[in-house]
């Protein structure tokens, strides 16, 4: 894919310009944790407030622990619109209500299933927890001095941890953050000084905007001449980042972009990132799973996208537009208190024009495999 993972991608990251910082707005937002009911079904969820009133997050039935996207705006600083993204649930919902100090209340319509219901969330503080800074960046560069010039736009949100019981593993945190956002973070070159006094997300977020910014500007020769516009100049960037699961020490961030650079349509991506807080390291699949679970965690996969997309059991995912037949886990996965859910880019297992692809599997379906003592997360 051409461009898919500058989240992860980018070779190195440079001093903002004051000319830079004209063209650019950082602002603060906040996420918060709510429990509460969906039509009185428990759930909890988390909402991520960034640019221009921008709402996302995400929630989850404490039935299944599936976890569902939703994403829209807030006006007038408490009117909010939220909908579904999800394709791990049989629901096509909304969430309009309110957000006041402590409570996010109001009515869910889920238009697929015709159920409509009041939903009610009481702001709550999760046990072993790690609580964050909400940065976004907001602008466009121009190519030319005019009015309707074509222009790169950028749209970041960017979560920063700004405490923590232990010190080493908010540094630690910190430091995964950093180098999956900003890619080469802590390389010496850039000039900038990455200890823990010296980290200013705000500069962070202009240095990634300067950066694409001066190649957007070099794509485009200064021979062009500026009245005569030939083909989809405009580019896009969206870099997003938005929790999971933040309780009983497990950490679960999705780091999301989109990025339009000319041609026939933009690229788009997640990339998850699973941390212990108790120790502040990453956590792999070989932390959960006992050795020799492959074979086994694979044909869950497997079932899993055939049930998501109604295929017949005994139909090949060949014969429905995927390059393989049996789909293997990769590194990319989110936890929750339920289960584990493998996210696959477009490109990764079939061709663009299918999208991603979403599996969530319980923890009750493949607790052979499982390594009983480490899923600490539901210990406590």
């Amino acid at each position: 894919m051409k461009k898919l993972f500058f989240l992860a991608g980018i070779t190195s990251i440079i001093l903002a310009h004051s000319c830079f910082a004209q063209d650019f707005k950082v602002t603060k937002g906040f996420v918060k944790s709510y429990s509460g009911n969906i039509i009185n079904e428990k759930a909890d969820i988390n909402l991520l407030i960034i640019r221009d009133s921008v709402v996302k997050g995400t929630y989850s039935l404490q039935s299944n622990s599936i976890p569902v996207n939703v994403s829209g705006k807030m006006k007038h600083k408490k009117d909010i619109y939220l909908k579904e993204l999800s394709e791990q649930t049989e629901r096509n919902g909304e969430f309009i209500g309110q957000l006041t100090d402590s409570m996010f209340q109001g009515k869910y319509t889920d238009k697929k299933n015709k159920k409509k219901g009041k939903f009610s969330f009481k702001e709550f503080a999760p046990k072993s927890a790690m609580e964050f800074n909400v940065f976004s960046l907001s602008g466009a560069k121009k190519l030319y001095s005019l009015e309707h010039s074509p222009k790169c736009e950028f749209h970041f949100s960017f979560l920063f941890p700004k405490i923590f019981t232990n010190q080493d593993v908010l540094d630690s945190v910190q430091k995964i953050i950093k180098q999956t956002y900003f890619y080469n973070a802590d390389n010496a070159e850039t000039g900038i000084n990455f200890t823990e006094n010296n980290i200013n997300p705000e500069k962070l977020l202009l240095n990634q905007a300067e950066l694409l910014s001066k190649e957007y500007l070099k794509t485009y020769p200064d021979s062009i001449d500026p009245n005569f516009f030939y083909g989809p100049q405009d580019w896009d960037y969206y870099f997003d980042m938005a929790v999971v699961e933040n309780q009983n020490n497990l950490l679960s961030l999705v780091f999301s972009v989109y990025e339009y650079t000319g041609g026939a349509h933009g690229n788009y991506g997640n990339v998850y990132k699973n941390i212990d807080l108790r120790t502040g390291k990453s956590i792999w699949l070989k932390d959960l799973f006992i050795e020799g679970y492959e074979d086994y965690l694979n044909k869950k996969i497997t079932e899993h996208i055939k049930l998501n997309y109604k295929i017949d059991e005994n139909t090949s995912l060949i014969n429905f537009g995927f390059w393989e037949d049996t789909i293997a886990a990769n590194d990319n996965f989110y936890l929750t208190s339920g289960g584990i859910g493998f996210y696959f880019n477009p490109y990764e297992i079939a061709p663009y024009s299918m999208g991603t692809t979403d599996v969530f599997i319980p923890f009750t379906e493949i607790s052979g495999i499982l390594k009983k003592g480490n899923l600490f997360f539901l210990l406590n």
